[in-house]
């Protein structure tokens, strides 16, 4: 039997800084019409099990496995970051840590499913069209299109096709290389208890856009920024504590798509965080008259 493997997609190096000495956070959703506060642990919290689990490949931990390099490689530089001494970051370092930007863009659930649509959608398009060279070399009358005959014979190319891309846009060079260029710098003085939900990263306009800004709590008082013009960064830094407490968390509540952990008013939350949806309920339910 296979053991499925609990996959974070926020990763525990970030949850623990919000975490107690029994590794215990606080954290908020939606439940039963109000908001819910619940301790899990960082182990349990923001995980799904398969979530990166690739198919039909001798290694299924192999886009996992990517991503715990990544998660390594960064937690050296959170320690840099946090530091208050501000010790230089080092090549490497920008590498790295642009590395865990962008995967944290990309790994949530939702745009992992969103790949896999996309991802399915194309190849659909791509190998299912009339193709009248394959008709002409297929040998086998089962086949009925290119993509039949992939899904025979290779059914991990359309099974892992979101997780590769995914991958590939983590670690394409042009956007390593435009996070590396942007500026760097951590503002720690908040008037207040920074929330983290469970989509993280907030991109302000496009990586390679001007006025970019990325933003990414790293403990309940720091928060890291990389922002394309110095004007944005000279804003950010002069904006008055409460300020600038209440608009990190507002884009956390907002962006999250279950959960934000911290310490926080209910009431704060209650206009802010995605509310759980409601249970599907056939508007026409079959009568016993039609068989139902």
């Amino acid at each position: 039997m296979t053991i499925s493997k609990n996959q974070h997609f926020v990763p525990r190096l970030l949850l623990r800084q919000w975490a107690d000495s029994d590794d215990q956070v606080r954290c908020w959703r939606w439940k039963d019409k109000k908001i819910e506060a619940f301790s899990p642990t960082t182990k349990s919290i923001m995980a799904e099990t398969r979530l990166y689990r690739a198919q039909h490949i001798d290694n299924p931990s192999i886009y996992e496995d990517t991503l715990n390099r990544i998660e390594t490689n960064a937690a050296r530089v959170l320690e840099k970051l946090r530091n208050p001494q501000r010790p230089r970051l080092v090549t490497e370092d920008f590498h790295a840590w642009s590395l865990f930007i962008l995967a944290q863009r990309a790994r949530t659930p939702a745009k992992i499913a969103w790949a896999r649509h996309k991802a399915r959608d194309i190849f659909i398009d791509e190998f299912e069209k009339p193709d009248p060279e394959f008709d002409r070399l297929n040998a086998d009358e089962r086949f009925s299109s290119l993509s039949h005959c992939i899904n025979e014979h290779h059914p991990n190319v359309l099974a892992n096709c979101h997780l590769d891309t995914t991958m590939q846009i983590i670690s394409d060079e042009k956007h390593v290389s435009a996070m590396c260029r942007l500026k760097w710098f951590v503002r720690r003085k908040f008037a207040r208890s920074l929330i983290i939900s469970d989509d993280p990263v907030s991109l302000v306009n496009g990586l390679h856009e001007k006025n970019c800004l990325i933003a990414l709590p790293i403990s309940p008082n720091e928060v890291f920024f990389a922002v394309s013009d110095e004007r944005i960064r000279d804003r950010i830094l002069s904006e008055d504590d409460k300020s600038a407490a209440a608009r990190i968390n507002h884009d956390q509540a907002l962006q999250a798509q279950r959960f934000v952990v911290g310490d926080v008013e209910p009431r704060f939350l209650e206009k802010r965080l995605r509310k759980e949806p409601e249970p599907f309920v056939p508007t026409n339910p079959p009568s016993r008259r039609d068989g139902g």
